[in-house]
């Protein structure tokens, strides 16, 4: 993780909130690779830096692509909970992530007479994997 990991831009593109996560940013390499949360899906991709008068910036979306630029991305504790959730989604019940959100689940039977043993919720945040390999 780069120390750039708690920064998020949220850009308006094709009738659509998209979020962005950085996730590496190297400068040097001039890559940097992002979880994209849009429409209510998540995918991790590693995009070319460009520079505009000293403005970095990478461009996404079609067909026209938008220029999203390094310094508009904020320090964030609270929307990174989009990246938590996508995440821990791709393995947990979706119950437990619900849970950890501090959400409860909609049916009276979840709310009410399931309750998870400290066992199982060790079990189930074990199965999360918050370090993206490189391809």
């Amino acid at each position: 993780m780069c120390k750039e990991f708690m920064r998020e831009n949220i850009v308006f593109i094709n009738d659509y909130f998209v979020v962005f996560n950085i996730i590496d940013l190297d400068r040097d390499a001039g890559k940097i690779t992002v979880n994209i949360t849009e429409n209510g899906h998540h995918t991790i991709d590693t995009f070319e830096l460009f520079d505009l008068d000293s403005w970095a910036y990478f461009e996404y979306g079609r067909p026209a692509p938008e220029k999203i630029y390094l310094d508009d991305f904020e320090e964030v504790a609270y929307q990174l909970r989009h990246t938590f959730a996508s995440i821990c989604d791709e393995t947990v019940k979706r119950e437990v992530v619900e849970l950890w959100m501090g959400d409860s689940p909609e049916r009276l039977v979840g709310k009410t007479y399931v309750h998870y043993t400290d066992k199982f919720m060790i079990e189930q945040m074990n199965k999360v994997n918050f370090i993206i390999p490189k391809e």
